[in-house]
């Protein structure tokens, strides 16, 4: 005759030691692909951060000395902005199309502003992410469209 006392605890033991093991491996596994996954694409933010530079530079320093010396007046450092890949665009009366088409251009920087006009650009990662802001300055209408083409940086590289 066999002892058989017990017996079903073992099987639970082993079941919970099972669980344990599949759970610590799919934790593993999910810390390293967010490790070194996909990079965080902030390319957009980016954008709505150069145009509320802009903006505030604007206003803070008016018309004339804007189109002077941006980057100066506006603490920007140019090799940042050009290492970057970045551009904006600000036109004055004008809306998103006749903006990115340069009718009504009041000033620019850099040359990829064209590509936010694109349909399937926001489909396409290696397309710039493009940021549009609308604002009023001494009663004349703004638009500042910025756009990043700055690499996605990838945190565990």
């Amino acid at each position: 005759m066999m002892n058989r006392k017990g017996s079903a605890s073992e099987g639970i033991f082993a079941f919970t030691f099972l669980f344990l093991i599949i759970i610590m491996t799919l934790g593993i596994v999910s810390a390293v692909y967010l490790f070194y996954g996909d990079g965080y694409d902030s390319r957009e933010e980016e954008g709505f951060i150069l145009n509320a530079k802009i903006i505030k530079c604007l206003n803070i320093n008016g018309v004339e000395k804007f189109k002077m010396d941006f980057f100066g007046n506006c603490g920007i450092n140019k090799k940042v902005f050009d290492d970057s890949k970045m551009a904006f665009k600000i036109c004055k009366n004008s809306n998103f199309d006749d903006c990115i088409a340069g009718k009504e251009e009041f000033y620019s920087y850099g040359s990829n502003i064209n590509l936010c006009g694109l349909v399937g650009a926001k489909k396409n990662k290696n397309y710039p992410r493009c940021a549009t802001s609308y604002f009023n300055f001494k009663g004349e209408g703004y638009i500042v469209i910025a756009s990043n083409n700055r690499k996605v940086q990838k945190v565990g590289t």
